[in-house]
């Protein structure tokens, strides 16, 4: 479980502002944990030092499935690969009832964020209920976990290509899976899974499978996040707070500026929103500092006005992540404990994304 905490960090701190860490009470200990000259900051070098620990952390990880199954809290978990579109073997963890009805079950496929290529340890915490550590584990996977239903949590290449076309296999992948209902799949991604599953969305037909959940899908819009003026709109509307993440992307990103606006947008999922089919429920908030809502509503006003079948949830105080829920999301880093606000809004935004999928697995 060590490599899967530390393989989670990674998603969080590949996107986290300086400006975050800078409102950090010092004795917040997600900021000990990399804040390590003492400064109170968390600045370039102590990010990279962190980003080349986890790299060499899942590197040492456990990279081939376990041999049977694990019951875990009434479900049964296996390890398995699947193939991608290019036949490339790609990791993936199923979590089914330990009990398994004798009709067809749905499944949710979930997506992570952050880097691809991940350990077996990192998927299991986007597929089963809590294990060793709590602090790893999603309130909404265990949630999912309570439900008569399959959950397969599939990983993606680090990077290359089309990486979408990984996310889209697997979700190919768990429609033939023994026992699951290939008529009602869903899949959930958020941050940079959130990204490729609206690629996928862009893509595919209504008939592709049943729904999807896109939590503060990542980068909507290559062009705006990279290389506009960070003072015209919809920049300028940015939070202080989220004007600083983007000015951190920015500096790490800075090859899409060497690409024009046209090739940018092109390859942009905001572009293409109209084409979306397949209903959809799209969770945002405007607390999100490393997505932030006001750059999510381009692609929000395409599918609109596109009459896309559209389910919108939105926040007003929770930071990115807030999806998953995880206690250790680094998003939390500037912001201490969560409030009970923050809190209810995170169960409201579980009780919605429930409420989505009874609808479409009725």
């Amino acid at each position: 479980m060590q490599s899967a905490k530390l393989s989670l960090l990674v998603g969080g701190l590949l996107l986290v502002a300086v400006a975050a860490a800078q409102q950090t009470p010092a004795t917040d200990p997600r900021l000990k944990r990399f804040d390590t000259n003492g400064d109170g900051v968390i600045d370039a070098d102590e990010k990279n030092a962190v980003r080349a620990r986890v790299r060499e952390q899942a590197s040492r990880g456990r990279q081939e499935p376990k041999p049977g199954f694990d019951i875990i809290a009434g479900r049964r978990i296996t390890e398995m690969m699947f193939p991608s579109h290019d036949g490339r073997q790609t990791r993936a963890v199923l979590s089914v009832p330990e009990n398994m009805p004798k009709k067809r079950i749905p499944l949710v496929v979930t997506i992570h964020g952050g880097q691809g290529n991940r350990d077996f340890g990192y998927l299991r915490t986007l597929a089963t209920p809590p294990e060793e550590g709590a602090m790893t584990s999603s309130p909404t996977v265990a949630m999912f976990s309570e439900q008569p239903w399959a959950i397969l949590s599939i990983d993606y290449r680090l990077g290359g290509g089309d990486i979408w076309k990984d996310a889209l296999a697997g979700i190919r992948y768990a429609k033939t899976l023994p026992g699951v209902d290939p008529d009602r799949v869903c899949a959930m991604g958020g941050s940079h899974g959130g990204k490729l599953l609206m690629e996928v969305l862009t893509t595919v037909g209504r008939d592709e499978f049943r729904c999807a959940i896109a939590g503060s899908p990542f980068q909507p819009n290559a062009y705006v996040s990279l290389v506009q003026d960070i003072d015209t709109p919809p920049l300028d509307a940015l939070t202080p707070s989220a004007r600083q993440v983007l000015l951190d992307i920015r500096s790490r990103m800075g090859k899409g500026s060497r690409r024009t606006k046209e090739e940018l947008e092109a390859n942009s999922f905001e572009t293409h929103a109209g084409k979306v089919r397949i209903p959809t429920l799209m969770l945002a908030s405007k607390g999100d500092d490393q997505v932030p809502y006001v750059l999510l509503q381009g692609t929000i006003e395409r599918m609109k006005a596109a009459k896309a079948p559209l389910t919108l949830f939105v926040a007003e105080q929770v930071p990115h992540g807030f999806y998953w829920g995880r206690e250790n999301a680094m998003a939390r880093v500037g912001r201490g404990e969560r409030s009970p606000a923050e809190r209810e809004e995170e169960a409201r935004a579980r009780a919605e994304i429930l409420k989505f999928l009874k609808t479409q697995f009725r």
